[in-house]
């Protein structure tokens, strides 16, 4: 498999995310375990950890580190190397890694995130305000949150990263779907 030989780069920012809304919790998928590390310092920043899980139990790829060392991890490492290192362990590709993280993702969203309904005026003059090339977004440094975008005749609601809309949480196929979703 080609996505094998892909490093952990294009879903750092995922699993980081995943690993800080999942309250502590672990985040697994098949046999790689990401989640919060001890740190440094109490006062510190979070720090993230990889394991994996075989066999024999889990072992640690990536001892807790800082953010930034972690991301820097996740540029160097490939999934095959994980696989060659712990040949028993269930080691998911790079796509189904992403779907996996993409879809918890999208669960602690629909978990922290309001889902109250807004009324049909307002759903259309949001869908008509989004048809016309605008987006529903904060625009700062680092994470923004949750965007809302038109794309072509579909509506796009995805993760926000410095001003620009990077993950993909849910696509809604034409207008009549968006507007069902918030009236």
């Amino acid at each position: 498999d080609d996505t094998r030989m892909a490093t952990l780069d294009s879903v750092a920012q995922l699993i980081v995310k995943t690993v800080d809304r999942g309250n502590g919790a672990p985040c697994q998928v098949r046999g790689l375990v990401f989640q919060l590390g001890e740190r440094g310092s109490k006062y510190g920043p979070a720090w993230y950890t990889c394991k994996v899980q075989g066999p024999d139990g889990a072992e640690s790829v990536q001892k807790s580190t800082p953010y930034d060392s972690f991301i820097g991890w996740c540029k160097r490492q490939t999934l095959q190397a994980l696989h060659d290192q712990y040949p028993g362990a269930d080691i998911p590709t790079l796509d189904e890694l992403r779907q996996a993280l993409e879809a918890l993702a999208l669960q602690q969203a629909r978990q922290i995130f309001d889902a109250e309904q807004y009324g049909s005026a307002l759903a259309a003059k949001a869908a008509a305000r989004l048809s016309s090339g605008a987006q529903m977004a904060f625009s700062h440094r680092d994470y923004c949150g949750i965007g809302l975008m038109a794309n072509g005749n579909s509506f796009v609601m995805a993760e926000v990263q410095d001003g620009y809309f990077g993950t993909t949480l849910h696509t809604w196929a034409n207008k009549k779907a968006f507007m069902a979703l918030l009236a």
